[in-house]
């Protein structure tokens, strides 16, 4: 079975190491009639020169060869830029163990034992091609993967119940503040902000019992005393014939900057930015809210208004600075003064938003 390309260009390229002519010819002419294109050279440094030209898809190395063996030219070829992607097939004596060990030590794909059976040589080659792409693309997967997580602030949890199994990426550690794994679901959610405990355990007991997925903001507390906001989002992949989750996975992200960024943008929606104190907007929103109250309880609602005499005085006289800071001492006196059941002025962060 031989390959059939369009050019020289086209083909597969592969660098054959050996001091031996007659080996190195035999598997030349092996390999081109199969539809490689083949380079050749005789020593370790010899090929270190045509890799640095231009990686190969595959490279055949003897071990034994003079200066530079076949043990130093794959860990020189590792060290190139990208040459860790390159698959290296090692040639040894027939049951040279020893040689085998220190073969995958410095890096090699596979071996080959002498002498080469040079009529299958090329299927070798092409397996082993083709793993090495295959696995390659996979880790290109999983660092683009990796990348996207990172840029997002996303990492992800994984819990199989039924092999006692769980594992969390480095993304979701980062996250979380933490600098080793952890060895479980309860170890990862300790760092869970108090006030929020309650309802990410109802939200892990509704995947477990009957595998309902779930999204919710929560807060975090991560060394340090800082606090992070994270999106959790938790589903069920597998249940057991009762219905009960065996399965759980889990994304968190680092939303703490949307969050500030919807806190910042509700400060300027509802509040002053000179005092503090909630605008008209709020102020509509809070008295409404406040008689409907007091009209479903049948109780009394109190506004009270407040005037700044002479204050036009103030600015005319002293200028608009001073009556600005006049304006902040005053809020600043009236906040203190209230009870946190009569002020206005003061919002809690909405998880539920």
């Amino acid at each position: 079975m031989t390959f059939n390309f369009a050019s020289e260009e086209d083909k597969p390229r592969v660098v054959i190491a050996d001091d031996d002519a007659t080996i190195r010819l035999i598997t030349r002419l092996a390999m081109e009639k199969a539809g490689f294109n083949v380079t050749e050279a005789t020593d370790g440094l010899e090929a270190i020169a045509a890799l640095q030209l231009r990686l190969p898809d595959l490279v055949l190395l003897d071990v034994t060869m003079p200066g530079m063996d076949g043990f130093a030219t794959c860990k020189a070829l590792r060290r190139l830029p990208d040459g860790e992607r390159v698959p290296v097939i090692i040639i040894t004596g027939l049951n040279d163990v020893e040689s085998i060990n220190r073969a995958y030590d410095a890096g090699a794909t596979d071996f080959i034992s002498k002498p080469i059976n040079v009529t299958i040589l090329h299927h070798r080659v092409r397996y082993i091609m083709r793993a090495s792409r295959a696995l390659h693309s996979s880790w290109e997967i999983q660092n683009r993967l990796a990348n996207a997580q990172r840029i997002a602030e996303l990492g992800d949890w994984e819990w199989d119940i039924a092999r006692s199994r769980f594992h969390v990426s480095e993304q979701a550690l980062r996250i979380l503040g933490r600098l080793i794994d952890v060895p479980n679901l309860e170890s990862l959610l300790e760092d869970v902000h108090p006030d929020d405990v309650e309802r990410v355990k109802v939200a892990i007991n509704a995947a477990l019992d009957n595998g309902e997925p779930s999204t919710f903001d929560h807060r975090i507390t991560i060394p340090g005393g800082q606090v992070r906001y994270v999106n959790h989002q938790i589903a069920c992949l597998r249940v057991d014939e009762s219905g009960r989750g065996m399965r759980l996975v889990g994304t968190v992200q680092d939303i703490t900057r949307r969050k500030q960024a919807e806190e910042r943008i509700r400060e300027l929606a509802y509040f002053d930015t000179l005092t503090g104190l909630p605008n008209r907007l709020l102020l509509i929103e809070q008295v409404r809210n406040a008689l409907a109250h007091a009209a479903r309880s049948g109780t009394k609602v109190g506004v009270m208004f407040i005037d700044l005499d002479e204050f036009k005085r103030v600015n005319d006289t002293l200028g608009h600075d001073a009556g600005d800071e006049l304006l902040r001492v005053v809020a600043g006196r009236i906040t203190r003064s209230v009870r946190m059941t009569d002020a206005v002025s003061r919002m809690e962060p909405d998880l539920t938003r």
